[in-house]
């Protein structure tokens, strides 16, 4: 019935076929362990205080998966804490840095209330000339009480049921 295709070729073939599959897909999943690893050792570095060897670490992670908010938002708080250690042209460069990756983190969780604190405290701190704004920050921080009075509301459903 089928006289082409990869099934009716020779075995060797068949062999290399299988091979290269087996290959592509170790790739793929040794990438993602690699961007968990990469992502777990900038937490580590993070949470001891070591923002310099934390963001290049979480850089690799949000290049390897853009679309994941909690990689951003890491990232920008490494930017940030780095920020207040280095000096004022540094310190410039990594807070337009910071506020970069929180609003792609807000972005693509715009319902995450430790997200949006950060970017509400990023706007409420930063000088206008790198992005602070008070009418933003207002505007997250009622946001953020509407996510929580809907959370809270969701709760005194669930226990009512």
């Amino acid at each position: 019935m089928f006289k082409t295709g990869i099934f009716t070729e020779k075995p060797e073939k068949k062999w290399l076929m299988f091979a290269f599959c087996q290959l592509f897909f170790t790739f793929c999943f040794a990438e993602a362990a690699d961007t968990e690893d990469n992502f777990n050792q900038g937490a580590q570095y993070f949470e001891a205080g070591n923002f310099e060897l934390a963001i290049p670490l979480l850089e690799k992670t949000v290049l390897a998966e853009p679309k994941n908010a909690e990689y951003h938002h890491l990232l920008a708080k490494s930017y940030g804490r780095h920020a207040e250690q280095v000096n004022w042209l540094k310190a410039v460069r990594y807070a337009k840095k910071t506020r970069q990756h929180l609003e792609i983190a807000v972005e693509l969780a715009p319902e995450n209330t430790a997200i949006l604190d950060d970017m509400m405290d990023y706007y409420q701190e930063a000088p206008a000339f790198l992005g602070g704004n008070k009418k933003k920050a207002k505007a997250i921080q009622d946001l953020i009480e509407k996510i929580n009075r809907g959370q809270e509301q969701d709760l005194y459903s669930y226990s009512q049921d």
